[in-house]
């Protein structure tokens, strides 16, 4: 359910969803996933950061590839609000 959320862009409603999924086995890696994106589509990049870091530890290596592709998509994010606010370019080490 929170992946038809998700491709409707829902948040709060795909973030909810996978949270049920999650109360019912908090090992199910994909909606670790989706809570995540969800919770980074929404401006809570601390909390969704956790969960992927959660499950970079935790997940299966096949699961990873799709875990980069999104953590890529919330630090390109991150860089252009940042630059938008602050008229400057971030120093990146």
């Amino acid at each position: 359910m929170s992946a038809c959320h998700i491709k409707r862009e829902n948040w709060k409603r795909a973030q909810e969803t996978a949270e049920k999924a999650l109360a019912r086995n908090s090992k199910n890696y994909k909606a670790m996933f989706r809570r995540g994106k969800a919770l980074g589509e929404q401006g809570f990049f601390e909390r969704a950061e956790k969960i992927l870091e959660e499950l970079i530890k935790e997940s299966p290596a096949g699961e990873l590839a799709s875990l980069r592709s999104w953590w890529h998509t919330v630090v390109s994010y991150l860089i252009l609000h940042f630059v938008i606010q602050t008229r400057q370019l971030p120093l990146l080490s």
